[in-house]
């Protein structure tokens, strides 16, 4: 049975489009999300301190809280605002972060294996090195986001955004990536073997000789 293609024009207003050239690059997005969260330090604090003792902060606004390093195993952060949040090293295994707004923040080698993302907004986000083996990215906005050398393997990535998006040496060995839209993408190096991809969009992408493609030859990757 083939996947619903969810209705794109509905998620999360289209935020990373609408920015202004000014927040072109993770830097620029950062500081823009900041002056426009009207989050106080004082209210971030205030939902952070629920987060830690409880693990759960559904639809709470967490913009530019510092979540670094933290054991959030199966966190419950549905519909969470954590635009420009530092979560860095943090571990996230198996939480819930449907719909969430993650745009700008940094996950650099943040544990994120069975996360639940769907719909999730990532725009501009840094998962440089992120560990998101089989995590559920269902229609997830990557747009802007950098995922270098992110390990994706086993992923569902189904109708997700990663147009022009940096995937330089990432595994997404087996992923699942019906609908997805990567064009413009960056996959030099990366490992897309056993990937479910329609092979249309993956011309669109940016392959060479270091990329694996579906099929397990060598790039570039064509039809």
């Amino acid at each position: 049975m083939s996947p619903t293609i969810p209705d794109r024009s509905r998620r999360h207003g289209r935020l990373f489009a609408a920015l202004p050239a000014a927040a072109n690059g993770l830097g620029g997005l950062v500081l823009l999300l900041a002056s426009v969260s009207g989050t106080t330090p004082a209210e971030s604090d205030t939902e952070r301190t629920k987060l830690l003792a409880t693990n759960a902060c559904v639809a709470c606004n967490l913009s530019r809280a510092d979540l670094s390093g933290l054991n959030l195993l199966g966190a419950d952060l549905r519909g969470a605002r954590l635009d420009a949040a530092r979560l860095g090293a943090a571990t996230l295994t198996a939480a819930r972060l449907e719909g969430a707004s993650l745009a700008g923040a940094d996950l650099r080698g943040t544990v994120l294996g069975g996360v639940d993302l769907r719909d999730a907004n990532l725009a501009g986000a840094a998962l440089d090195g992120a560990f998101l083996t089989r995590a559920v990215l269902v229609g997830a906005i990557f747009r802007g986001a950098t995922l270098t050398k992110a390990r994706l393997d086993g992923a569902n990535l189904e109708a997700a955004d990663l147009e022009n998006v940096n995937l330089r040496g990432a595994d997404l060995h087996g992923a699942r990536m019906f609908f997805a839209e990567i064009t413009g993408a960056r996959l030099e190096g990366a490992d897309l073997g056993a990937a479910d991809l329609d092979a249309d969009a993956l011309a669109g992408a940016v392959t060479d000789t270091t990329t694996t493609c579906p099929n397990f030859q060598p790039g570039p990757c064509s039809r």
